[in-house]
């Protein structure tokens, strides 16, 4: 029961955010888990409702909570706070609420698995990461934007892992994709996985799968909202997994080597590259040809800081030796992750605005029939309707052929090997129950 998230009921939501959300965002002290943010309600109506929900259902409330609540909501409390306006408090709690239930929605969706408290807490608590300064003055038409989002779920196909052709015929290496939901603190609800996977795993692709793919280059995390009655593409961020780089697989050797029949002058990452045109392409399958770069996320920076001290209080007071003993691996890949992120902010923060950029531009630069919208406000491309005639570069045109000519394969169901075990035990004991009966 403890696990349980709240019910998606403009009354529950409202309820936690006034009672237990707005407190914390609302601090004076450091705090690992939540950003520092103002709530400026302005129309006096909606700060009376707020301190009469707080008080009635806050669980720590004493007269001097109560007050110093009823002081920090009428006015800025940290000049350190991002400020966030809300001029219509009745529809933001309802535009809330329907983010809240589509977040829902899809995870179950997609994830197959129970929606859980934690869950829950990271989307109210981090959603407000996908925030531009503009959103910040209008958080209901972001909020907006975000449901859009949510609900343009366009590639229900790819849920389950899908055989998209050879990444490289020579050295037998096939490639798959699987469209999955992010996680709440990510840049945009939806993201695209590319897997390189061996030949040999043809013959099992329409039964259990039981292996991860040996590579997965960068995800393109994403959105897709309508614009003047056209759909267009956020990408919010490409990121590669640290992990991927150290393993020692055969396809992994090989998928080092064939990115660099990328041009690549300008030190960037050649899978960002060819992850975003692979995600291109399948965008074209659907008739969307325009992709946004977003500017800054201001809330970005501030979420590495305070996610880099929370990280340091994981491995020191967390890791004791004892644990470290029992479970070595684990804290090895900690620890990694720990190093790679550590007082990473202004690297982190490059990498998600001018690196992102570069890639977008750079890549759209080796099709013909690209061309650039705007430049000042937000990066806006159109790939136009490209074939593979138009794309300059080898690779790139052999993956746009495989696109266009999608196999068609889905994995029915992609489990572990203990989790393929432990159902043969299930199974095994309903008919055992069975029989008895």
């Amino acid at each position: 029961m403890h696990n349980m998230a709240l019910p998606p009921t403009i009354s529950e939501v409202t309820i936690y955010f006034c009672s237990s959300l707005l407190p914390h965002f609302m601090r004076n002290t450091p705090h690992f888990d939540y950003l520092n943010l103002y709530f400026d309600f302005v129309e006096p109506e909606a700060k009376e409702k707020i301190k009469e929900v707080y008080k009635k259902y806050s669980i720590k409330e004493t007269k001097d909570d109560y007050r110093t609540f009823c002081r920090m909501l009428n006015r800025p409390y940290s000049s350190k706070a991002k400020t966030i306006t809300v001029k219509d408090y009745k529809e933001f709690f309802e535009l809330l609420t329907r983010l809240y239930q589509l977040e829902i929605e899809k995870y179950m969706a997609h994830e197959k698995a129970s929606y859980g408290m934690n869950r829950m807490k990271n989307f109210f608590k981090d959603v407000w990461l996908r925030a531009s300064n503009l959103d910040f003055q209008d958080i209901n038409g972001f909020l907006k934007k975000q449901i859009d989002m949510y609900e343009t779920d366009i590639f229900p196909e790819y849920e389950d892992e899908y055989y998209l052709g050879k990444y490289n015929d020579k050295r037998g290496i096939l490639l798959s994709c699987h469209n999955k939901i992010s996680k709440p603190w990510d840049e945009c609800p939806y993201e695209m996985v590319f897997g390189l996977h061996p030949e040999s795993l043809l013959e099992d692709w329409n039964g259990y799968f039981t292996r991860f793919a040996n590579y997965e280059l960068p995800k393109v995390r994403y959105g897709i909202y309508e614009e003047n009655g056209e759909k267009i593409c956020r990408i919010g961020s490409i990121q590669k997994d640290i992990y991927n780089e150290t393993s020692d697989d055969k396809i992994v050797k090989d998928a080092k080597r064939i990115r660099y029949r990328l041009n690549n002058d300008e030190s960037i990452e050649p899978n960002k590259m060819i992850s975003l045109f692979l995600f291109i392409n399948l965008l074209k399958t659907k008739g969307i040809t325009k992709i946004e770069i977003p500017a800054m996320y201001p809330l970005d920076y501030d979420y590495h800081v305070m996610r880099s001290k929370f990280l340091a209080h994981d491995l020191y007071e967390n890791w004791t030796l004892f644990r470290i003993e029992c479970d070595p691996t684990k804290f090895e890949e900690t620890k990694n992750y720990f190093l790679e992120n550590y007082k990473q902010e202004y690297k982190i923060s490059k990498i998600k605005t001018e690196d992102l950029i570069n890639v977008g531009l750079k890549t759209c630069s080796y099709i013909d029939t690209t061309s650039v919208l705007d430049l000042d406000n937000r990066i806006l491309i159109d790939v136009g309707d490209f074939t593979k005639e138009n794309v300059t570069n080898g690779l790139l045109s052999e993956l746009s052929l495989q696109v266009e000519n999608r196999t068609g394969k889905n994995y029915v169901k992609r489990m572990s090997l203990s989790d393929y075990y432990k159902q043969q035990d299930d199974d095994f004991l309903d008919r055992l129950l069975s029989e008895d009966n």
